[in-house]
């Protein structure tokens, strides 16, 4: 007898396994399609939204892609050390700064896109003719995902929560962001 419960759920047919498996797998295969060209797949997909809107600021990215701005920066600070896109400083709010391409940058478009469409057709060759209602099922299920997350609550303390008897509520400037 083991140890699983009666309506445990076997590992291969848990959906968050199958995803799991199925991200490494693609990842892996976009990985070693663009470490030719010296990029990441995370990079390639900033590098992507930056073709679309060049001169976009590290909010708007944020915003566009739905990366955490930490995330944004380190993936930002990669492509200008590798000089694919240059950092500058808004004409009119020197402190919003906004990321170009560099001619780098831009020459790198058809090749890495290339190797991600053939990444994209191989998967659909594999899937087949489930391919078309697979991708529109991932793009809906995103989408759903996105329009109904609640926003994170905080444990912080706000006025209408004030601090403990005998305890000091610090203030911190608000966090500007763009």
């Amino acid at each position: 007898m083991t140890a699983r419960s009666v309506n445990a759920l076997p590992i291969d047919h848990c959906v968050i396994f199958l995803l799991g498996k199925a991200f490494q797998r693609v990842t892996q295969e976009a990985r070693d399609r663009l470490a030719v060209h010296g990029v990441s797949p995370m990079q390639y997909i900033v590098l992507s939204a930056l073709w679309e809107s060049d001169g976009s600021s590290g909010a708007q990215l944020t915003a566009r892609l739905r990366i955490d701005s930490a995330t944004i920066t380190g993936i930002i600070d990669r492509l200008v050390a590798a000089d694919l896109a240059a950092r500058v400083a808004d004409a009119d709010d020197r402190r919003v700064q906004r990321v170009r391409l560099t001619a780098k940058g831009r020459s790198l478009r058809r090749p890495l896109e290339t190797a991600m469409i053939d990444v994209n057709r191989e998967i659909a060759a594999e899937l087949g003719p489930r391919a078309k209602a697979f991708w529109a099922t991932l793009a809906d299920v995103g989408t759903r995902s996105l329009e109904t997350k609640k926003p994170r609550t905080s444990a912080k303390r706000t006025p209408s929560r004030p601090a403990p008897a005998g305890q000091h509520e610090t203030r911190r400037s608000p966090r500007i962001t763009r």
